[in-house]
């Protein structure tokens, strides 16, 4: 794409940010009136700022590499939304990660990933808001603070400019570590620099997304330990005050995800921003335990005061591995996992079916489901649920037919009218289990042939390092292409990005999902596919183990074992048939979102939780 085409189509989607994605501004206030936390409408205001962290935002002209930069993008904008008092901290990087699935010279398929030029942020309207100083092994540099293009006087992002790609080089680099230093010590001197100003008094709360972000936090508590003397007695004050303040959100029990660094790149990149000998005195007694090395997750279990994982299920899974490497407690300290189930922000995936389900009562202003969504439900008419997802299937044949995106084999994929559209669109992992389809190719050609109208499309990205996830897309694709009514039938659609999973989400009647039970965190991209009408088959893991099992195609079996594989095929054909009749897809799709679903997905209920869990309700307000 050459680089005009890319500033116009970033462009283009900020400005579909600004204008097309939002029911409108919500009033702060009410919101917390509905949440029940009414106490907080005269402390938490824009002089008190909730203080977010994360390494990537899956926005236009940022960078995203996974299902977090999804999750800060919908807490960002439903903040923006909601009209709550935050500043969210990032990195504009220099260049993206795209895939392009290439022939691998045997006459098969596999993954290539480029490596993108992003536009510069004064390019696509970014405002500069602050220059601060943060150093490195190459000593001190300047770094130009953004601020983005979307967002409110109340609820800002502002991005610290950086060279290269998301998540650069290997786990434990000086380039990773760079990129914290400068997101943490840069982020934090943004927030220093308007209490100066007197535009902020102090955060309501900080909220580190994973340990990557905890260098915000360490800089904090280097700031107000050396404002306090800088001795032990200062350090024990600001720690308390720090925790009190922290809340450490893990999204990943992946080990990939856990960075550790030597002492050489701790004196260079960390050491070196700091003011406070006490706090690097802390800092070696940590490294100490470990060789000498810095393992950052455990710096972040130290200065943050309260811990949550991102689904039910997840946070008990994190309370069994942290407890079984550390015995219970890390210093002295037990280790709870508070859940905080994640939620997506519905204007920004599928406004139509959001403003549809507010006008007939189902979800209220807020987007989460109103005192009568019983009543409201059963309210609903079969036509009207119908034509919006035979219009989105129009959407998504018009969308493809341009050639826009083609599939894998470089040709334009034509989708009949009548489609049924399936969904199997996610990142490739070894644990999300990407080809459980072609397990049974006869069986699933079967299915295809007694359903003839129905299409699946495929999607998503293997990380390059991933040795494991790249071959199992290859094998995708060459089953893909092993017979007739495959190529005709399943589509791979390279590339997987927002402007893609808006077009194919709202056109699904049925959405699949098959991870090892106990290894998804959460798992946003079913929320996607059930506000637009799809019905799930999954198996009983991340958000779906909080739902009414009856209200979806549960797929059941220990894992890989054929009774499993007979149940994926069962309830994918369950599904289908389902699918095809307007009064049985009613009634299917209604039993969904009775079971939980519509709570579950609400980014403004995800919000409400962290309000709860920033603000513990009963702590006392000054």
């Amino acid at each position: 794409m050459s680089a005009e085409r890319s500033l116009s189509r970033v462009n283009r989607q900020i400005e579909g940010l600004k204008y097309g994605e939002t029911l409108g501004h919500q009033d702060w206030g009410a919101f917390l009136d509905r949440i029940g936390r009414s106490e907080l409408i005269n402390y938490w205001d824009k002089t008190r700022p909730a203080i977010y962290f994360s390494a990537e935002y899956m926005l236009p002209a940022c960078a995203a590499d996974g299902g977090l930069g999804a999750l800060s993008r919908d807490h960002f904008l439903q903040a923006v939304e909601l009209e709550q008092p935050s500043i969210f901290f990032g990195l504009a990087y220099s260049h993206r990660k795209t895939q392009e699935i290439i022939h691998d010279g045997y006459g098969g398929y596999e993954q290539d990933v480029l490596i993108e030029a992003l536009p510069s942020p004064e390019d696509v309207g970014m405002e500069l808001f602050d220059r601060v100083k943060v150093n490195g092994a190459l000593g001190e540099s300047v770094i130009p603070a953004y601020r983005y293009s979307v967002g409110t006087e109340e609820t800002k992002l502002i991005l610290l400019q950086v060279q290269g790609e998301v998540y650069p080089q290997e786990v434990g680099s000086d380039a990773r570590l760079w990129n914290n230093a400068v997101m943490g010590f840069g982020g934090y001197q943004v927030v220093k620099h308007l209490r100066e100003l007197g535009l902020i008094e102090e955060p309501a709360y900080i909220h580190l997304n994973e340990s990557a972000t905890v260098l915000g936090a360490l800089a904090a508590l280097d700031d107000i330990t050396a404002s306090l003397g800088d001795n032990e007695d200062a350090l024990s004050l600001a720690m308390i005050y720090l925790r009190d303040k922290t809340v450490l959100t893990n999204h990943t029990l992946v080990p990939a995800a856990e960075a550790t660094f030597s002492r050489k790149q701790v004196e260079d990149f960390i050491f070196s921003n700091l003011k406070s000998s006490s706090v690097r005195n802390e800092l070696s007694l940590l490294m100490n335990e470990r060789g000498g090395n810095l393992v950052l997750l455990e710096l972040a279990l130290l200065l943050s005061g309260r811990y949550n994982g991102v689904s039910e299920l997840h946070s008990r899974k994190a309370v069994e591995v942290f407890q079984n490497r550390y015995g219970g407690h890390f210093y002295n300290r037990p280790i709870e996992f508070t859940a905080v189930t994640n939620g997506i922000y519905e204007h920004g995936w599928n406004p139509e079916m959001t403003n549809f389900l507010i006008s007939k009562g189902v979800l209220d202003q807020f987007g989460m489901p109103s005192l009568y969504l019983d009543q409201a439900l059963q309210t609903l008419e079969v036509d009207e649920l119908w034509n919006i997802k035979r219009e989105a299937v129009v959407g998504l044949r018009e969308y493809l037919a341009t050639g826009t995106r083609r599939d894998h084999f470089g040709g334009v994929i034509t989708l009949p009218e009548d489609a049924i559209v399936v969904g199997d669109a996610r990142r490739f992992a070894d644990y999300k289990r990407r080809g459980i389809m072609f397990t049974d190719p006869d069986r699933l050609e079967k299915i295809l042939r007694e359903h003839p109208k129905a299409h699946i499309f495929i999607s998503g990205k293997a990380h390059p390092k991933d040795t494991v996830a790249i071959p199992q897309l290859k094998q995708v694709l060459a089953n893909i292409g092993s017979r007739d009514i495959f190529k005709e039938r399943i589509h791979f659609l390279p590339d997987w990005d927002v402007e893609m999973a808006k077009m194919l989400t709202p056109a699904c009647s049925v959405w699949i999902n098959n991870p090892i039970v106990g290894k998804e965190a959460c798992g946003t991209s079913g929320y996607k596919a059930a506000l637009g009408g799809s019905l799930l088959v999954s198996t009983i893991d991340g958000f779906l183990a909080e739902l009414d099992e009856r209200s979806f195609h549960s797929i059941h079996g220990e894992t890989n074992s054929q009774e499993e594989f007979d149940s994926y095929y069962s309830k994918l054909e369950a599904a289908l048939s389902d699918a095809e009749g307007k009064e049985v897809y009613l009634e299917k799709l209604i039993n969904l979102w009775q079971g939980g679903v519509l709570d579950r997905l609400s980014g403004a209920r995800m919000l409400g939780e962290y309000v709860y869990l920033g603000v513990p309700q009963g702590e006392k307000i000054p």
